[in-house]
């Protein structure tokens, strides 16, 4: 018989409580009742229950600061919390101390009652079990468990098989779950040694776990987290649906919560505790291979390891090489990328190549050596708040789009006057520009405007126009099949044969040689 009390200021609720469930029934004997926190503490010290069922807002003592104080000393206990609609936010704080859960106290139903008790039942046995394994081994089942992810010890394996887990051992999944950035989320709850944010997150999966499936949680450390699965009775299609859903609303609510996405390895089904090592083994593969893929992925082993990793890195550099200013001298380095991504995809040395392709791509583009610092300073500083390729890509892309739209209105100082006509001639480059337009929209006499503009931009006005088209002619050459003769109308050419004289003055090639050229590497 498991020993309980209720903690509430209200008597005509405590008596409610007392008598909404036949406590013996389900193995439950109510010891004792008290108006709030101090009373509830003393009748604890005294009683030592099992179960504490109690209010939030109360006077002497409250109910996080009685949860509190029990855990400092307890961990078995159960705690149920009685709660108001208002009280939400602090529910939530409550949860974070290991509450098992917590009842509306004006809605509640005698089925809503069943049902908190029998999961807190559930748990004061799971706990005790684990006891009892850790008096007979010295170790905890969920240390067992880790144990045996790693090594087949026979001792362990035995134990493991022998005993009653809160999953079934046929139809067996592993997922771990890699968090990073961790250190960001121990700033966040002012937790030095990363115990809080452990038990928090553990106290969320293992939330979730039991909503899904038959399972556990298990944190192997504040970075890993091991999640085991396994239902007898059902298909194993079933099975694995369950776990897909519940690993979709871990990674939600890991966002919605803690702001973090943690990536997940999957292995494929085993029965027998034996087989965890297998499982591990396989989550520790597809999890080596996370730098290709988003935050937050969930990868599967059978799907990973068919995953042709030099098509996809081909494709997502791609990207890159279409987003390109400076798409000659790029596409060597972006083969270099490719090369040293596929040899050893260390994440510091694609930063230190894109940060020299960006380099590259700036010698396109008009500016100040003092901007061009500028620039590649905060493209490090984003590219370092990554984690993996494809975030890596992403942010590079987003500055070169900004790159290729930037030229020498990019500079620092720049005159009103002179931004007006870059501006106007960004706007009207597909179109005949003449001096007169430019100094009428700048408002400034047209000897005014080109004395200026040369002064600030280091070019004439007519240099920049040709090298704005050029630079836009290049983009569509290689992401569209236009002609050539449509391209020189849509970037303000006269004539096809004028475009083809312009592009291979300043690039050294006519527009059909630069389209083979890129599209040969």
């Amino acid at each position: 018989m498991y020993k309980a009390i209720i903690v509430e200021d209200e008597m005509f609720v405590r008596m409610g409580i007392k008598m909404s469930v036949n406590w013996e029934e389900i193995g439950v004997k109510i010891i004792g009742d008290v108006e709030n926190g101090q009373a509830a503490w003393e009748l604890y010290e005294k009683e030592h229950p099992d179960i504490v069922m109690t209010d939030i807002k109360m006077p002497v003592m409250t109910g996080i600061e009685l949860i509190r104080k029990i855990r400092e000393k307890d961990k078995r206990t159960r705690f149920i919390i009685l709660s108001c609609l208002e009280e939400f936010g602090m529910v939530k704080e409550a949860l974070s101390l290991g509450v098992t859960d917590y009842i509306l106290k004006l809605t509640m139903t005698q089925e809503d009652m069943y049902a908190v008790v029998e999961k807190a039942i559930h748990e004061l046995e799971l706990y005790d079990a684990s006891i009892s394994a850790q008096k007979a081994s010295g170790m905890t089942i969920e240390k067992q468990l880790i144990e045996a992810t790693h090594y087949k010890k026979t001792q362990t394996i035995r134990f493991l098989s022998d005993s009653v887990l809160p999953f079934d051992k046929k139809n067996m999944i592993l997922a771990v779950l890699e968090v990073d950035h961790i250190e960001q989320l121990q700033d966040q709850f002012h937790d030095q040694y990363g115990d809080i944010v452990k038990y928090s997150l553990l106290n969320v999966l293992n939330e979730l776990v039991g909503q899904y499936t038959k399972g556990v949680a298990i944190g192997e450390n504040e970075y890993t987290y091991l999640i085991i699965v396994g239902e007898e009775q059902k298909p194993l299609s079933m099975v694995e649906f369950a776990l897909d859903g519940l690993l979709k609303k871990i990674g939600k609510t890991f966002e919605q919560y803690f702001k973090i996405l943690p990536t997940i390895g999957v292995s494929q089904a085993f029965d027998g505790i034996e087989n965890l090592q297998t499982m591990r083994t396989q989550c520790n593969e597809v999890l080596e291979k996370k730098f290709f893929y988003p935050s937050g992925s969930i990868l599967k082993y059978s799907a990973v390891k068919n995953q042709n990793f030099q098509e996809l890195t081909h494709e997502l550099l791609e990207e890159v090489r279409k987003s390109s200013v400076a798409l000659c001298q790029s596409s060597d380095f972006l083969k270099k990328l490719e090369e040293e991504i596929l040899k050893n995809p260390n994440f510091q040395n694609c930063v230190h190549l894109f940060l020299q392709m960006a380099e590259i791509e700036m010698k396109e583009i008009w500016m100040s050596d003092q901007q061009k610092m500028q620039i590649l300073r905060n493209l490090q500083e984003n590219l370092e708040k990554t984690g993996n390729l494809p975030a890596l890509l992403q942010t590079y892309i987003l500055c070169v789009q900004n790159l290729s739209d930037l030229s020498v209105d990019s500079v620092v100082y720049l005159s009103k006057p002179v931004s007006m006509a870059v501006e106007f001639i960004k706007n009207h480059y597909q179109q005949e520009i003449l001096l007169e337009d430019i100094s009428d929209y700048a408002q400034v006499s047209s000897n005014y405007i080109c004395s200026l503009f040369k002064k600030e931009m280091g070019m004439n006005i007519s240099k920049y126009i040709m090298e704005y088209r050029i630079r836009k002619a290049k983009v569509l050459l290689l992401t569209t099949n236009m002609k050539s003769y449509e391209i020189a109308i849509e970037t303000g050419f006269a004539n096809d044969s004028y475009f083809s004289r312009s592009f291979k003055k300043m690039t050294g090639v006519s527009p059909s040689e630069f389209r083979r050229k890129e599209y040969e590497v």
